[in-house]
C-alpha cells in the first residue's frame, strides 16, 4: 500500500489542492490528523472511508482515535498522592480545549477517590490561547504561582514546554526540583522530558499507537457505526517527582 500525505499547515497547500492529489492517486481512505486534541468544527469529509486522529466532530461522522486525557490526568494525581503531595496545582493550557478539561477531571477524580480535598483553585491558566505556545506567559504564571503563600509542593503542567518554564521559575526563586517542588509534564516531548535536569516525569501522548489503531480501523471493511477509541497515555516516571 502507498501513503500520500497532505499538510494543511504548509502555506503552499490548500484543502482543494490536497483533495485533488488524493483523487489523482485514487486513494481508498483518508486519515484526518490534528496537531492537538480538538474538535473540528468546519469538517468536510471526502466521499471515502475515513478515520479522525487526535480530533473529532460533534456529530461523530467518522471514527475518532484520541488520547485518553482523563486517564492521563488521573494517573498523575495517583502518582503525586502516592508521594505524599496534597498541595497540588494544575498549570493549564488554554481553558477551552478538551485536553485541559479532561486532564483536570482525571486529577480531580484521583483526589476525590483518595479522600483529599480539591485545592481551591486547583487550575491556574498558563497559556492564553490554543495552537501556539507562549513561553513568557507560562513563565509568568509559574513564577506567580510559586511566589504564593502556601505554594504548591507539586505542579502538573499542561505540556512539557510549560514544565520547562516551571523549572526556570523555580530556579529563579531558589527552589530545587524535586526537593522543594515536584513537577509533572504532559506529551513526553523528548527534547524537554529527557533534556531537562532532573529528567521530567510526564505523560506520554500515544501518537504511534493512535496511528496504528487508525490504520487498523481504516483497513477493517466491516460497516460499523462510527465510535470513539481512547488510547492509553502512560505516565513516564523520571526524577522530577519525589516523596515529601
Amino acid at each position: 500500500m502507498s501513503l500520500l500525505i497532505g499538510n494543511l499547515e504548509n502555506p503552499l497547500s490548500t484543502s482543494k489542492s490536497i483533495i485533488r492529489s488524493f483523487r489523482a492517486g485514487r486513494v481508498d481512505g483518508v486519515i484526518y490528523a490534528a496537531n492537538y486534541h480538538r474538535e473540528v468544527a468546519d469538517f468536510e469529509p471526502l466521499s471515502l472511508s475515513g478515520v479522525m486522529v487526535n480530533c473529532f466532530t460533534r456529530a461523530g461522522e467518522l471514527p475518532a482515535v484520541i488520547p485518553d486525557e482523563e486517564r492521563g490526568g488521573y494517573n498523575v494525581g495517583v502518582h503525586l498522592l502516592s508521594l505524599g503531595h496534597r498541595r497540588i496545582a494544575y498549570l493549564t493550557l488554554a481553558p477551552d480545549i478538551p485536553a485541559t478539561q479532561l486532564r483536570q477531571a482525571g486529577l480531580v477524580r484521583a483526589l476525590k477517590e483518595a479522600g483529599v480535598s480539591v485545592p481551591d483553585p486547583l487550575a491556574w491558566q498558563g497559556q492564553p490561547a490554543a495552537g501556539a505556545f507562549d513561553h513568557d506567559a507560562a513563565f509568568r504564571a509559574a513564577h506567580a504561582l510559586l511566589k504564593r503563600k502556601g505554594r504548591p509542593t507539586a505542579i502538573f503542567c499542561g505540556n512539557d514546554e510549560m514544565a520547562m518554564q516551571v523549572f526556570n521559575a523555580a530556579s529563579q526563586l531558589g527552589l530545587s526540583i524535586p526537593g522543594d517542588l515536584s513537577v509533572v509534564g504532559f506529551d513526553d516531548h523528548r527534547l524537554f522530558s529527557e533534556g531537562l535536569r532532573p529528567g521530567l516525569t510526564t505523560v506520554a501522548l500515544p501518537y504511534t499507537e493512535m496511528g496504528r489503531q487508525a490504520v487498523a480501523i481504516l483497513l477493517d471493511r466491516r460497516k460499523e457505526p462510527p465510535a470513539t477509541y481512547r488510547v492509553d497515555a502512560p505516565l513516564i516516571v523520571r526524577q522530577s517527582t519525589s516523596a515529601l
